[in-house]
């Protein structure tokens, strides 16, 4: 039963993974919906069967929390929505927040004034039933808590999905399985974006585009796409330097013979996967989107640099990305110089919008806005633009410091902090042999994470789901838990060596 139930949440997780990017990148309601309905009968799968079969609750949740630290910021992180649509007295909130405060106190003059007054010049678009909250005794830090509290929910599935994927992929196995299918759905999205592209049909799952100038694969935005093949891409090099070393070459024999044997008929998986990282390149190339291509091209900085300093493979995974860049090249770049020669007139634009969330920060620096409240605040502190009101800031951490305010920059802070002590406690834990795949995902995170200055890749579900799958196979690999199985796995063949020694004898 306990394993019947293990194998259902591991495809439960599988399905979700495919099917949110095809769902135009889980921008849609019909995608939201389904994320929330799965995770959710997933999670209630898993713990009515634990109730059912264990016999100690306290144990049971131990399993599922590793201690990294990593579990308390997502909790912060809700505590923190849950915070800023809760009614506070006008007394609390003019300390937290007395922008917020000041909003409200206007509102409440205008509505004696005018009992017909609708307050969305004030808010911003908010609904008109705020105005019970505005006479009301308590307020909320959210100037549109509907929206906050939908975040919060959002937020909530996110986390269970990674406890979910920590308690169910520890064994190595699955987490290289898990690892196939991410670079699989990155080959997927390569390809369709391609016969779209080039064979003028110009369709979007059933959406025609009738101006596509890039592929995008199942998704509307360009940037978004390359965000999301970024994380395959690394994935898909550190599973082949992994494959790689499995074959156990010795440095004494030739590269001739290195070659040949790679490429022998009983290694023959190996050219697919060689050729799952240049397709997906290519995806990233022909995305047109100009911060995926340097961004990526930093993290393959990243990734050599990262095995230089534990002195493993690092001239072997300089020469499959030499490899890759040559074949992308010679596949063609047609239009990316056009795309970089505009380059800095878009970024100028963008400035703008950057200066003016840091001037929405500036008047609510403590708890924020309230999360997802940016395009109904964002008007209000508009210094530019006119005409212009971006549903997102195109930087996600500047967007996250004015929705959140410091404590989120705490909390954003906090994360990297731990992800980056646990990556250095356990790096020289962690075999030779496992390496590249941890320094795949790892690679991907930080890729996916630079992005997030230029661009919103973060507000994206299926970006969103690919970095809390990396972020849980990071974990895995950095626990206790799966080190312990290599460990395990290692003596154990020891063991059987010794003793078959013993029997000969």
């Amino acid at each position: 039963m306990h394993k019947l139930c293990e194998t259902l949440i591991r495809f439960g997780i599988y399905a979700i993974i495919i099917v949110v990017p095809i769902l135009y990148g889980g921008v849609t309601p019909g995608a939201k919906v389904f994320f929330a309905i799965s995770v959710s009968l997933l999670f209630w799968t898993w713990f009515l069967v634990e109730m059912w079969l264990a016999q100690d609750l306290r144990l049971t949740f131990r399993k599922v929390f590793l201690n990294t630290g990593i579990e308390w910021i997502f909790l912060l992180s809700i505590a923190l929505c849950l915070i800023q649509v809760l009614p506070l007295y006008p007394g609390v909130l003019k300390i937290v927040s007395p922008h917020t405060h000041e909003i409200y106190q206007k509102a409440e003059a205008a509505i004696a004034i005018s009992p017909s007054f609708e307050e969305q010049d004030l808010f911003e678009g908010t609904a008109p039933d705020r105005k019970k909250i505005v006479l009301g005794k308590k307020r909320t830090i959210s100037l549109n808590p509907y929206q906050t509290f939908q975040g919060l929910i959002h937020f909530t599935f996110l986390f269970l999905l990674y406890l979910l994927a920590v308690r169910f992929f520890r064994k190595l196995q699955n987490l290289e399985f898990l690892i196939k299918v991410l670079i699989l759905l990155g080959i997927g999205q390569s390809i369709y974006g391609f016969t779209e592209y080039l064979s003028g049909h110009h369709y979007v799952v059933f959406d025609p585009m009738n101006n596509l100038r890039s592929v995008t694969g199942t998704f509307i935005n360009r940037n978004h796409f390359a965000g999301y093949l970024e994380m395959s891409f690394f994935c898909a090099i550190g599973l082949l330097i992994h494959r790689i070393k499995r074959l156990k070459l010795h440095r004494s024999h030739s590269w001739r013979h290195h070659i040949l044997t790679i490429f022998s008929d009983r290694n023959i998986t190996l050219f697919f996967w060689l050729m799952c990282p240049i397709v997906i390149a290519c995806g990233i190339v022909f995305s047109k989107s100009r911060s995926g291509i340097i961004f990526t091209a930093l993290g393959i900085l990243f990734f050599i640099f990262f095995h230089f300093l534990r002195k493993s493979s690092w001239k072997l995974a300089i020469l499959f990305f030499c490899l890759i860049i040559l074949s992308v090249y010679w596949t063609g770049t047609a239009g990316l110089s056009d795309r970089f020669d505009h380059m800095a007139q878009h970024y100028f634009a963008r400035q703008d919008f950057w200066v003016d969330t840091l001037h929405i920060f500036i008047h609510y620096p403590i708890a924020g806005t309230g999360m997802n409240t940016f395009d109904r605040v964002y008007p209000r502190h508009r210094l530019a633009y006119d005409n212009v009101d971006p549903v997102h800031a195109h930087n996600d951490y500047l967007e996250l410091l004015s929705e959140g305010g410091l404590i989120g920059l705490i909390l954003l802070v906090s994360l990297i902090f731990i992800i980056s002590r646990q990556v250095k406690r356990n790096l020289d834990e962690i075999p030779d042999i496992y390496l590249s795949l941890f320094t795949g995902s790892l690679a991907g995170l930080v890729t996916i994470a630079l992005h997030g200055l230029t661009d919103f890749n973060f507000q994206i579900m299926a970006n969103q789901v690919n970095f809390i799958i990396l972020l849980a196979i990071i974990t895995l690999f950095s626990s206790h838990s799966v080190r312990y199985r290599i460990r395990k796995r290692s003596t154990s063949k020891l063991k059987q060596v010794i003793d078959a020694g013993i029997c000969l004898n």
